[in-house]
């Protein structure tokens, strides 16, 4: 990485500005001022439609020349007063045209020391890593020359590419706003991901993301829809065995919580939640499995529970799905023992996880109230020696 001041030199068609370049492999990190107003016309013109559902409502006027040399004007001052750090980025061997931004704004110093950051990308260079390139680089010089402690960005919770981003470069989910900005003429709710400075999340094994037919996805925050859609379709059918508790027959606004207590105990180490789909498919749950009370030693145990769509019940998809993750978590939180509950009468369940190697340790006498009568409860263990993976 290099980081310096340079001379203000001309180009060809639009003439700009730099007064601060940051370097990177790929890229070019550049601060400009408004003779650059042409370039940045051209990408926001280019991108327009590709950008306005994660934007404010714009009009015609927003993209007139005028207008941006305005923009670029104001954040060229806000730079030059310690405000702001609005990168531009461009590729090295393409310096005329601006592919994307990285923008940090509203520094405070003092005993806050924080800042807000937003980023876009041009649709022509998606998936290419440009943008992780690009906001390490950044990120690195607002943490350790500017010597900021925390950086905040807010995102929707549908917008699963900036989230991913967000996640890779260290971000942490603290939590939801709802109606918290007016994107296109409606109220959206937002996500707060925030990196701080001396934030070093512990390291956790790296997910699955296939088994057999179907596709696993760790949970995360933009799935909280999917996860309400999940269990009211499936209300009767996952109620014949469990209980539904104020997460499931309350809505998304539960759910919101479940994700977020969730997210912190993964965080934690304690809890780790996937969720089921159809490759074809990546908009409707299939099911959802859930790792709760993960105990490093002296007791290297955790309980997991389970349940997919009705409309998938007895395919033998959950054999397969549930040998691999338990095989991921003796593997990577290095397990002895997985535990489950199963209500008496529950045959489905008690085949697959007795095919799987689980034995019956015990029953908890009416140990739960449902259906207007007291079940008893069959306890069931896996030990790592007993695992039988399923192909």
């Amino acid at each position: 990485m290099n980081l310096l001041m340079i001379r203000p030199k001309t180009t060809r068609t639009p003439p700009m500005t730099d007064s601060f370049v940051l370097n990177t492999p790929r890229l070019q990190l550049r601060i400009l001022d408004s003779s650059a107003a042409s370039a940045v016309l051209d990408y926001y013109v280019r991108n327009r439609s590709f950008h306005q559902p994660w934007f404010a409502a714009r009009s015609n006027r927003v993209f007139r020349l005028e207008e941006q040399r305005a923009g670029l004007a104001d954040e060229h001052s806000d730079f030059l007063a310690g405000r702001a750090l609005p990168f531009w980025l461009f590729r090295r061997n393409e310096p005329e045209r601006i592919i994307g931004r990285f923008a940090f704004t509203d520094i405070i110093y003092g005993c806050l020391r924080s800042c807000y950051t937003a980023y876009h990308l041009d649709q022509a260079v998606q998936g290419k890593g440009l943008a992780l390139e690009a906001g390490q680089a950044a990120i690195r010089v607002l943490l350790e020359d500017f010597r900021l402690h925390r950086i905040q960005a807010s995102i929707m919770p549908t917008n699963s590419r900036s989230i991913t981003l967000a996640e890779r470069l260290g971000f942490r989910c603290e939590g939801l706003s709802p109606r918290y900005l007016k994107i296109n003429n409606r109220w959206q709710d937002h996500l707060h991901y925030v990196r701080l400075a001396d934030d070093r999340p512990p390291a956790s094994p790296a997910p699955l993301t296939k088994s057999g037919r179907l596709n696993i996805c760790v949970l995360q925050p933009m799935h909280i829809s999917l996860l309400n859609d999940y269990y009211q379709r499936n209300k009767d059918h996952i109620e014949r065995w469990n209980i539904l508790t104020s997460v499931d027959s309350n809505g998304s606004s539960s759910w919101h919580r479940y994700v977020f207590d969730a997210l912190a105990a993964q965080a934690r180490g304690r809890q780790h939640d996937f969720l089921l789909f159809w490759p074809e498919r990546p908009d409707w749950l299939a099911g959802h499995i859930s790792c709760q009370e993960i105990k490093p030693l002296p007791y290297s145990s955790c309980e997991i529970g389970f349940s997919i769509d009705r409309l998938l019940s007895g395919r033998g998809l959950m054999p397969e799905v549930l040998s691999n993750v338990i095989a991921w978590l003796f593997a990577g939180y290095r397990l002895n023992r997985i535990t489950a509950r199963c209500v008496q009468g529950n045959q489905q369940s008690l085949r697959l996880l007795k095919l799987l190697g689980f034995r019956e340790e015990g029953i908890d006498r009416q140990g739960l109230y449902h259906g207007q009568s007291w079940k008893d409860v069959i306890r069931l263990a896996l030990l790592k020696s007993d695992f039988h993976y399923f192909e």
